[in-house]
């Protein structure tokens, strides 16, 4: 069994990584450093992130290839269950990509906007791997810090 403070050690050096490399911005470490109740938030934003993407994604192609002009309202609500979570988590690449089809569906482009939920979606395939093991090693932190 990993000790308390070699698991701390690791997971100060894999946020590190996710940082330099992009991946959260520099607020996640006071999410860790929060209170309990703020750190399962955290954690709940991330499976819900997880959970919604793959299906608001999906919604909103089909949208797209409606005839007609791009529903907006429709695009915004599928874009805010994704936008939501990835902001609070903190993953500038998720919310720039948000940011991006936002632009795209607004001006209607509808060749854009589908590159755009492609893009969204190879981001969220990309952090996706990245969170969770950071949230496993979270969870065997809080593990450890009860024995």
């Amino acid at each position: 069994m990993t000790s308390w403070y070699q698991l701390r050690v690791r997971h100060r050096t894999m946020l590190t990584n996710l940082i330099q490399q992009g991946l959260l911005d520099s607020s996640y470490p006071a999410h860790v450093d929060a209170h309990p109740g703020d750190r399962v938030l955290s954690h709940q934003m991330m499976e819900e992130l997880f959970g919604t993407a793959q299906l608001a994604l999906s919604e909103m192609m089909w949208t797209v290839f409606n005839f007609g002009p791009i529903n907006k309202t429709k695009m915004g609500n599928q874009l805010a269950l994704i936008r939501g979570p990835s902001q609070y988590v903190g993953t500038p690449r998720v919310t720039n990509a948000c940011l991006s089809l936002h632009a795209a569906y607004i001006e209607n482009d509808r060749k854009r906007t589908i590159h755009c939920i492609m893009a969204l979606r190879r981001e969220i395939n990309f952090v996706r791997p990245h969170l969770q093991a950071l949230m496993e090693l979270e969870r065997a932190i809080w593990a450890a810090s009860w024995f």
